[in-house]
């Protein structure tokens, strides 16, 4: 996803030369930290080994593993993302 943002942030200073700003901020690295700045490298791994892939997505879409993962997350992360988007309040966000 940071490749992706490099590229958006890129092309509007391609586009608009010296009129944008853009800040790249991974959300789960940056603002939330903790367990969840493991996010990438657990990505990789993950990705690197399809059995374990297809067992985090199914667990992932199993309606009560879901729920559980949502509302700690929601308990973790929630405050977390509200301060730093009100410390600052970006025009747009693109995710």
């Amino acid at each position: 996803h940071r490749a992706s943002a490099m590229a958006i942030t890129a092309a509007m200073e391609e586009l608009f030369p010296g009129e944008t700003e853009a800040e790249v901020v991974d959300v789960m690295v940056d603002v939330i930290g903790g367990m969840y700045a493991k996010f990438p490298s657990q990505y990789s791994f993950t990705a690197k080994h399809p059995m374990l892939w297809r067992a985090v997505y199914y667990v992932g879409g199993f309606p009560p593993t879901r729920f559980a993962c949502e509302k700690v997350t929601d308990l973790l992360a929630y405050k977390k993302i509200e301060t730093f988007l009100a410390k600052s309040a970006p025009d747009i966000i693109v995710s």
